[in-house]
């Protein structure tokens, strides 16, 4: 809504932003809520600039979307065409390789679907080897970081994604 986005660039333009996430909410096949990703830990977060490393431990907390974020566009990448599955993953461990000013705005504006069958809930080869690509691309930029917080995070993921590949 326009609402939401003038709520996210206010707090991106007050701060100096090159990232600002909101939130979302989940809801099932009929639209009504479910729940939503705010927490104590979040919101202690909220509306103060965090490192690349506390936003990814603190904020996404392993749901990567871009779609709840605003983002500086001279800090946009272009998505790597070649990854179909879990892109956005991919497009934040390249972005977060850059030294970026991160801020949490605990505003729900985007409801998310919940349906049985869906394609992010359906396994198959290619998704699959998306995924198994992303340990290597977590491991490549580990060994790109000069922040040794991101780099212990990176290996993590790197290590998780390995782990939920084989338990998927």
């Amino acid at each position: 809504s326009p609402l939401a986005l003038n709520s996210l660039l206010e707090c991106a333009v007050q701060n100096n932003a090159d990232i600002v996430r909101g939130e979302v909410s989940y809801v099932d096949e009929t639209g009504a809520y479910l729940w939503d990703n705010r927490t104590k830990q979040k919101t202690k977060c909220a509306n103060i600039p965090l490192s690349n490393a506390s936003f990814i431990s603190n904020i996404i907390c392993g749901k990567w979307w871009v779609w709840i974020s605003l983002y500086k566009a001279d800090k946009l990448l272009k998505f790597n065409e070649e990854q179909k599955f879990q892109e956005d993953i991919d497009f934040h461990i390249k972005l977060f390789s850059q030294k970026l000013k991160c801020v949490y705005l605990p505003l729900v504006f985007y409801s998310y679907r919940i349906r049985q069958g869906s394609l992010v809930n359906s396994i198959n080869k290619a998704s699959l080897y998306d995924s198994f690509k992303l340990c290597y691309t977590f491991k490549e930029y580990s060994n790109l970081c000069c922040d040794e917080s991101l780099m212990r995070i990176y290996h993590y993921y790197c290590i998780m994604m390995y782990y939920w590949n084989l338990h998927s």
